[in-house]
C-alpha cells in the first residue's frame, strides 16, 4: 500500500485510459466524472459497477448531481446503493484506491495526498461487498450465517448489522465470508428525491463554494445609535386637542415644535461626545453601500476590532446616562415653560371657546387651565424616559448568491478598492455559475 495523490484530472485519465473495469464507490459523484465514464464507455469494453448513497442530504451537501444516474444507466452501469455512506473507492482494471473526497463546497480538488492504494486482491473484497450479483456469488449465498466483526479479516469493515446478506470469498489464503452491505439501487427513491431536487433546488456546489470563500471576507452591517437623535426630536398636538371649533384659528395655531432648541442641544457635551465617537466607529470600519439602503460593508478580520470598539462604546453609554439625564431634564423643564408662554400668548389674543365669555379676572385661570389640558394632551417625555432608549444597535447579513452575482455591485467592490483582481477574479467565477444556474 503507498499514499498517493489522485486529482480529478489524474482520476479522469486513469478512467479514460481502463481497459475492463470501472468501479467507484461515494456518496454520489459530479456530472463531470460521469461524464468521462460515459465517454469511456461509448469506446466499449469495458464493464462498469457505481454504489452510491441515494438520498437527498448527499446532493443538498455538495457531493454530487442527481443527474448522473441518468447518465450511468445510459452506459449499462451496474448500480447499488448503501444509505449513510462516507468512505470513497476507486477501482481501475486491476488498481485499487481508497481516496478521500471532499464536499465541492468545501474544495473543488484535492490540493495533497488524499489516497491510499491498495493491494490487487482487495478489488475482490470490494466486489463481494458492494456487489454481490454473480452466479457464484448467489449460490454461496445459501445457508450460510453472517460474520461477526471477530471473525472478519483486518480489511473488512463490518458495521452495525447492514445486512443479513453474506458472501463467500477467499483473502489471503482464508476462507472467509465478506458482509454484503449494499442492496439495488431503488429507482423509485431517487425519482422521490429527483422531485424533490425539482421543487428546491440546492445552490450549485461551485457556487455556494465561492460564497463561503467570499462571505470569509464581507459582512453586510448595520449599525445605529438608537435614542440618539434626541436633538432633533418634535412633538406635536393632534388637531382634536385644540381648544376651538373655529377652523381658521386651528390653522393659525402652531402644533408641531422641536422639543429642544439648538441653543439648548449645544450644552449636552457628553451626548455630542457620544454621537462623535459612534461616527468615528462607523467610519473606521464600516463602508456605506450605495446600493443596499442603510447597508454598509464590514471587513470580517476587522470584526473583532469592531465589536471591542462597539462593547467600549455601550460602557460609555453607561457611564455618561447621569450626566445627559440631568441636561436633558433641565431642557424639558425649560421647553415646558416656553410652550407655556407662547401658548398662553397666543390664547390671549385668540382665546379658546371656554374662555371667551369669562369674566376678565377669570380668563387667565381658564387660559392656564386650557394650557394644563394641552401638555397632558401631548404627553411631554421625561428624561428618564429618553436616555432609557440608549442603546447599540447592530445587525450582520452574509452577501447571497444573488449579491455576488450582481454586476453592479462587483462593480461598486472594485470601485471601493474592497476587492483586489485576485478577488475580482473570485467574483467573475461566481457570475459564470450563475449565469449557468440561471440558464439552467
Amino acid at each position: 500500500m503507498k499514499i498517493t495523490k489522485l486529482n480529478w484530472e489524474l482520476i479522469f485519465n486513469l478512467i479514460n485510459n481502463s481497459r475492463e473495469r470501472i468501479i467507484y464507490i461515494s456518496p454520489s459523484m459530479h456530472e463531470d466524472l460521469a461524464g468521462a465514464i460515459q465517454t469511456r464507455f461509448e469506446k466499449g469494453g469495458v464493464e462498469i459497477k457505481v454504489c452510491i448513497d441515494n438520498q437527498e442530504k448527499v446532493y443538498r451537501t455538495g457531493y454530487g448531481s442527481i443527474d448522473v444516474v441518468g447518465i450511468l444507466r445510459k452506459c449499462n452501469a451496474e448500480l447499488r446503493q448503501l444509505s449513510n455512506l462516507k468512505l470513497t473507492i476507486l477501482c481501475i482494471d486491476k488498481q485499487c484506491w481508497s481516496l478521500h473526497i471532499e464536499s465541492r463546497i468545501i474544495s473543488a480538488d484535492s490540493e495533497g495526498p488524499n489516497a491510499l492504494e491498495l493491494p490487487s486482491d482487495n478489488i475482490k473484497i470490494v466486489m463481494q461487498t458492494f456487489f454481490p450479483t454473480s452466479e457464484k456469488n448467489t449460490e454461496t449465498n445459501k445457508g450460510q450465517n453472517e460474520l461477526t466483526s471477530s471473525e472478519a479479516p483486518a480489511n473488512i469493515s463490518m458495521g452495525e448489522n447492514l445486512t443479513n446478506k453474506v458472501v463467500k470469498g477467499d483473502v489471503d489464503g482464508l476462507d472467509v465470508e465478506p458482509v454484503s452491505i449494499s442492496e439495488e439501487f431503488d429507482v423509485s427513491k431517487h425519482e422521490e428525491v429527483h422531485t424533490e431536487l425539482k421543487k428546491n433546488p440546492p445552490v450549485e456546489p461551485d457556487l455556494q463554494r465561492e460564497i463561503n470563500v467570499y462571505n470569509t471576507l464581507f459582512q453586510f452591517a448595520e449599525l445605529s445609535f438608537e435614542g440618539g437623535n434626541v436633538t432633533s426630536k418634535k412633538i406635536s398636538i393632534p388637531a382634536n386637542s385644540l381648544p376651538f371649533r373655529d377652523v381658521q384659528l386651528k390653522k393659525r395655531m402652531k402644533t408641531q415644535y422641536n422639543l429642544f432648541t439648538k441653543a439648548q442641544t449645544d450644552k449636552w457635551s457628553d451626548l455630542s461626545k457620544l454621537k462623535s465617537d459612534m461616527e468615528i466607529i462607523r467610519a473606521s470600519f464600516l463602508k456605506p453601500c450605495s446600493l443596499r439602503k442603510d447597508k454598509n460593508i464590514l471587513l470580517k478580520s476587522n470584526k473583532d476590532s469592531f465589536m471591542n470598539e462597539i462593547s467600549n462604546f455601550e460602557k460609555s453609554i453607561e457611564s455618561k446616562k447621569k450626566s445627559i439625564l440631568d441636561s436633558l431634564q433641565e431642557s424639558l423643564n425649560s421647553s415646558r415653560d416656553m410652550l407655556k408662554t407662547e401658548w398662553k400668548t397666543f390664547f390671549t389674543v385668540n382665546p379658546p371657546d371656554s374662555v371667551v365669555d369669562l369674566r376678565e379676572d377669570l380668563k387667565e385661570i381658564q387660559i392656564d387651565h386650557e394650557i394644563s389640558k394641552l401638555l397632558m394632551r401631548i404627553k411631554l417625555p421625561s428624561a428618564a424616559e429618553l436616555v432609557k432608549n440608549f442603546k447599540v444597535n447592530k445587525h450582520f447579513y452574509e452577501l447571497t448568491w444573488e449579491d455576488l452575482a450582481d454586476e453592479s455591485l462587483v462593480n461598486w467592490f472594485h470601485e471601493s478598492g474592497l476587492i483586489t483582481e485576485k478577488g475580482g477574479s473570485q467574483i467573475a467565477i461566481v457570475n459564470k455559475a450563475f449565469d449557468s444556474k440561471s440558464k439552467g
